[in-house]
């Protein structure tokens, strides 16, 4: 990955995420979890009774980030971005 002097960075992204896509058996499966979310993201989400709602976030949370990097022309994955809570 591209390091980034974050004084030259400006980019915008924005995505939303159907939370009902996080239920469905195939995105709950493993193969599909690890390529999209880093450890701890999983342990978080999955820490939560309904962990949808957790995943959906982040997974729009890595879309805008890849989107606001995108139009820079910094192409990054969805493991390179990880979306981390305060708690």
């Amino acid at each position: 990955m591209k390091k980034i002097n974050s004084a030259l960075l400006m980019g915008v992204g924005v995505d939303i995420e159907s939370i009902a896509r996080f239920r469905r058996k195939n995105y709950l499966e493993k193969s599909f979890l690890k390529k999209i979310f880093a450890p701890r993201e999983l342990a978080y989400c999955f820490k939560k009774i309904d962990s949808a709602p957790c995943l959906a976030a982040r997974f729009a949370g890595k879309e805008a980030v890849i989107k606001a990097l995108w139009g820079l022309n910094i192409g990054v994955n969805y493991r390179d971005v990880e979306i981390l809570s305060k708690n």
